[in-house]
């Protein structure tokens, strides 16, 4: 979670944020260590019912949390619909791991509607894996500056930030 956190920092490069959304959150680690680092108003998790769970035994022993973190279950999928614009979402191996409909849900629903993303993927040898990323890349490009760095075998980090507009002439 740390190697994450200080990619989301310099990803962020001192943008301030309000709103995160984790796909894929686990037991709450990564909200844990951001809320040290990076100043949220909101952390929302969405997993599966049983991660959710221990996610939230797990972050409430921290007060500082308190009335910050959201649980929603990755099968109620017009709660996920209805979440407002987010400053920073992130997906370390999680949408990687959804089949190709869910990964679209999810890139439509909340990536293209969020400020930054950051994301981790852990599939790419996978023949329709990486099909399926590139065509989301493609999409992600018409918005975001997209920045892919490869620092472990077969897995890609991808930061996606406001894209820069070009000078007018």
């Amino acid at each position: 979670y740390l190697d994450n956190a200080f990619d989301i920092q310099d990803l962020l490069n001192g943008t301030q944020i309000r709103n995160i959304t984790e796909i894929g959150g686990g037991f709450g680690g990564l909200c844990r260590i951001l809320s040290t680092c990076v100043p949220f108003e909101t952390y929302t998790i969405i997993d599966q019912p049983e991660p959710l769970k221990l996610a939230e035994k797990y972050l409430s022993h921290y007060p500082e949390l308190a009335g910050r973190t959201r649980f929603i279950s990755c099968f109620n999928l017009e709660d996920i619909r209805q979440l407002p614009s987010q400053d920073l979402l992130i997906a370390c191996s999680s949408m990687s791991e959804l089949d190709p409909g869910i990964q679209d849900f999810y890139s439509n629903s909340l990536i293209l509607n969020s400020t930054f993303a950051y994301l981790v993927y852990n599939t790419i040898h996978i023949d329709s894996a990486l099909r399926q990323l590139k065509q989301m890349v493609s999409k992600w490009q018409s918005k975001f500056l997209v920045e892919i760095t490869s620092p472990w075998h077969s897995i890609l980090n991808i930061g996606l930030s406001p894209a820069k507009k070009k000078p007018s002439r």
